[in-house]
């Protein structure tokens, strides 16, 4: 494995959950330590303080290029200048250093004209954030876990509820019932068909259905109602990246739904109700993240990596859903769910920091797996993710030789 095959696809994900993918020209990183130096009088010496290290600053030169066809890169470029000005903490997916938790401090964007049009370059100064204050990586959870849940139910205090209004007056309370089943059928299929997870979705189908059937229930009820199936699949402690990936594929599946229920006089109220759904399942999976248990580091970079993907995809999504039924997806509902996926983004960038760092050295001598793991951390514990991240082949798993490049966490 050479510095080629770690080297990642360089992205930034702002404050509010937007994706930008950036073309590095350089990178490079800065720090020192914070020293009060003392020149005593008549006296060839000197008396420094050492205060602690200064910040970490990432100087970073990258371009933002727009699609040949139809020469868009200064609209792209427009939004990445002021993604770069919100408040809070973004995510920086480093191609060498890994996933960060920056700041923005001093930015620069210039365009080229005439035969060099066609992109923007911006001279970035990313400031690494400190390690957050919370106690414990439980307090943290618990903490990011309630704000990203708080993000899903702020559907029912009055956005959602309006599209409810609109789409579903009392006399089609069996579309209510159609609806459920199939956002139950759609969550089962993409959450894997797995026993546990079909049938408490198939019991919240039913609590909802009979809901429905009560003719007595109110756009708040309905709302919470549909919430709650949403979440169902984050109550199970399965893969988190099957969690992410099912609801990516939910979130295309409901959109779709908008070609089953088009009635003329109601086409953009529908419209409207299944981008709110959608943008509802996007900030379900906020909490699907923040509640996944994480037993090792890699655990943490796959699945920042995965979210950041989903974060692209479904925006994408969005984008052609919008374009296709002449919707506009409200803005203030959108942020609310995006801010519930960069909750669970930078929760687990600062869980990252809690765990062990990634190492790598070149083996000496001749020796085995266990070996090496004891003589760098006093034990063997997570051996099966030291064979598994080095791609170490079977010969290598009974003896390491000389030459050959590896990474451990310490």
């Amino acid at each position: 494995m050479s510095y080629r095959d770690r080297i990642r696809k360089c992205k930034f994900v702002s404050p509010s959950g937007n994706v930008f993918q950036l073309v590095m020209k350089s990178a490079e990183r800065k720090s020192g330590k914070k020293l009060a130096v003392i020149e005593l009088a008549g006296q060839s010496r000197q008396v420094i303080q050492d205060m602690g290290g200064t910040a970490i600053t990432m100087p970073v030169t990258c371009t933002i290029v727009g699609d040949p066809n139809n020469n868009d890169y200064d609209i792209d470029a427009a939004r990445f200048w002021d993604a770069l000005a919100e408040d809070g903490p973004g995510v920086f997916e480093h191609p060498i250093y890994g996933n960060l938790s920056v700041y923005v401090g001093k930015k620069s964007q210039s365009d080229g004209i005439d035969a060099q049009a066609g992109a923007a370059t911006f001279d970035i100064e990313f400031i690494i954030a400190p390690a957050a204050a919370q106690s414990s990586p439980a307090d943290m959870m618990a903490q990011t876990a309630d704000a990203s849940r708080s993000a899903v139910r702020a559907f029912t205090l009055g956005q959602f509820q309006e599209s409810i209004r609109r789409s579903f007056p009392a006399e089609f309370r069996e579309i209510l019932e159609d609806l459920g089943a199939k956002v139950g059928e759609i969550l089962t299929t993409a959450t894997g068909n797995i026993d546990e997870i079909r049938t408490a979705i198939d019991t919240q189908v039913l609590r909802f259905i009979a809901l429905a059937n009560s003719g007595a229930y109110t756009p708040e009820e309905i709302t919470a109602g549909l919430i709650e199936l949403l979440l169902v699949p984050t109550l199970f402690g399965t893969d988190v990246a099957r969690k992410i990936d099912g609801f990516k594929k939910s979130v295309t599946a409901i959109l779709g739904l908008a070609e089953v229920y088009q009635f003329p006089q109601e086409r953009n109220n529908y419209s409207q109700l299944f981008g709110d759904l959608a943008i509802a399942t996007i900030a379900a999976t906020g909490v699907a993240v923040v509640d996944a248990e994480y037993a090792l580091p890699t655990d943490i970079d796959d699945t920042i990596t995965a979210l950041i993907e989903y974060n692209w995809d479904v925006s994408n999504s969005i984008t052609v859903y919008e374009d296709r039924y002449g919707v506009t997806i409200d803005v203030a509902r959108y942020d609310t769910a995006q801010r519930a996926v960069f909750s669970a983004l930078h929760y687990l960038t600062e869980l990252a920091k809690t765990y062990p760092r990634r190492q790598t050295t070149v083996i000496d001598r001749y020796i085995t797996p266990i070996q090496f793991l004891c003589d760098k951390q006093g034990h063997f514990d997570g051996l099966a993710d030291f064979i598994h991240s080095n791609n170490l082949t079977l010969d290598e798993i009974m003896l390491l030789e000389p030459g050959r490049e590896v990474s451990w966490y310490a």
